[in-house]
Order: C-alpha cells, then sequence, then structure tokens
C-alpha cells in the first residue's frame, strides 16, 4: 500500500513510469481537471488510462486554489474512496499540477490520510528519483 504525492509540472515522466503498473490508479485532486498543458488535461488522461485514472477533485480539490487558505472541498469523503482503493490493492498516484509538496494541498491529503490509515507508505517522487541517480 503506497501513496505517491506527485506533481505533474515537475513529476511527469516519473507519472508515466509509475503508470506502467496496473495496480496504480491515478487520483486527480485539482479541484479542476484543466491543464495549459493539453496531455495533463482530465479528458487527456481519462483517455490514456481509463478507469485507472480517478477525478477526485470534488472530494480532494483545493476550493481556494485560486488564493486563500488551503481547504479541501469534501475530505472526509475523499479519504475514504482513498482508503478504499487501498484495501482493494491499489498502489495510487495523488496527482496535483504544484511542483512543491509543502507549497500544495497534496501535503494536507497525505497528512490526513495517514491519519486513517497509519499503515500507509508514503512514497515521495524525490526519494525514487534521488535512488535512480537523476
Amino acid at each position: 500500500m503506497k501513496v505517491y504525492p506527485a506533481g505533474y509540472s515537475r513529476h511527469g515522466a516519473l507519472i508515466e513510469q509509475l503508470m506502467a503498473d496496473p495496480k496504480t490508479l491515478l487520483i486527480d485532486t485539482r479541484y479542476s481537471p484543466n491543464s495549459k498543458i493539453s496531455a495533463w488535461a482530465g479528458s487527456a488522461l481519462k483517455a490514456k488510462y481509463g478507469d485507472r485514472y480517478r477525478f477526485a477533485g470534488k472530494f480532494l480539490g483545493n476550493v481556494n486554489y485560486k488564493g486563500g487558505p488551503m481547504m479541501l472541498a469534501n475530505p472526509a469523503r475523499g479519504i475514504q474512496g482513498l482508503v478504499m482503493y487501498l484495501n482493494e490493492g491499489y498502489d495510487l498516484i495523488v496527482l496535483c499540477g504544484c511542483a512543491e509538496f509543502s507549497a500544495c494541498h497534496r501535503r494536507l491529503i497525505v497528512d490526513l490520510l495517514r491519519g486513517a490509515m497509519p499503515e500507509v507508505g508514503v512514497v515521495m517522487p524525490e526519494q525514487i528519483e534521488s535512488k535512480r541517480g537523476k
């Protein structure tokens, strides 16, 4: 049971590598699944990954993404969904566009998920990239 909190603006290639595993789901936590980079739009991700792409912005999106304090749309429901996927045996990529984890709402999601499921392994993309010598 692993969770990879990743921002496509920084970890795009790694996300694609992780998605090569059929037991990995891509959980899109952007409040809106739009992107200026067409390959990262929700519709493109759905076309590429099919049912392994899950848009969760209605629950795990930052309602204040345009400014203000970070606030998840419906964290209880969103975390419940992540726990369900993990219990079904999937690893999860918690996706946003932000490059920096510390300044992104992914940090809130990971903190809440660890509270609900302390045994989950959180693997930061930088850990994988440093092992590969990047």
